[in-house]
């Protein structure tokens, strides 16, 4: 079949069934996606617990998916035994892991997941569309392990962040509402959002929020303190 984003096609209808999933939910569309284009199924038949948080297992489940489509038109992934067996064999097979430590009913924090998912499309699907500067995450250090992924996927506009600042919450769990959202601009790319981040300049902290405020007040004279 080859490997194309042509290959994401919906499959099933979503008709608003999940009545946890409002209608000015920020996830919706993105829901919406992921459960046609078979990438994520409901908690139940009427649920789509959008604030649970993903097992490494759950997550493994789903990049399997969009891998299989993307690569080849389909992913035809079974329930093992364990049942998530057949799903960490397929991603170390593909190397979207390589060695994952057994914790797969851990949770997934953000950091892991969006490795994990980084590999299930080569960069050529996963274009810049956003200046984003090495540096201008906030919370993600350059030299960290997870970094490259985490700004592939901002520069893509896949990620956002969870402020003005673009922060990543890196060690936070990650839901299956902001699951969703990651998921569904993977596989349609007319949801990817557009911005721009730059590094933010320095800002001076007052001397009075320091930790050590007490301690440096103490070591000082009262002149000494007023010039710091």
């Amino acid at each position: 079949a080859g490997e194309s984003l042509d290959h994401f096609k919906a499959t099933e209808v979503y008709a608003d069934q999940f009545q946890d999933v409002a209608a000015d939910a920020w996830y919706l569309q993105s829901v919406k996606t992921c459960y046609e284009y078979g990438l994520m199924k409901g908690a139940s038949a009427v649920a789509f617990n959008p604030d649970g948080v993903l097992s490494v297992a759950e997550a493994l489940v789903m990049a399997d998916r969009v891998h299989g489509i993307f690569t080849d038109g389909e992913s035809t992934l079974t329930n093992g035994t364990p049942w998530y067996q057949p799903y960490v064999d397929y991603a170390k097979a593909h190397k979207l892991v390589w060695e994952a430590d057994g914790a797969y009913n851990s949770p997934a924090r953000r950091e892991t997941f969006v490795t994990i998912f980084s590999y299930a499309m080569p960069e050529e699907a996963l274009k810049a569309i956003n200046d984003v500067e090495d540096g201008a995450i906030p919370d993600v250090a350059v030299s960290a392990a997870y970094a490259q992924s985490v700004y592939r996927f901002y520069r893509a506009g896949i990620l956002t962040g969870n402020d003005a600042k673009g922060t990543f919450g890196p060690q936070t769990p990650i839901t299956r509402g902001a699951a969703a959202a990651i998921i569904s601009r993977m596989a349609d790319p007319s949801l990817r959002k557009s911005f721009t981040l730059h590094q933010q300049p320095f800002e001076p902290v007052p001397i009075s929020q320091l930790a050590n405020y007490k301690s440096l007040k103490k070591s000082m004279t009262d002149e000494e303190f007023q010039a710091a």
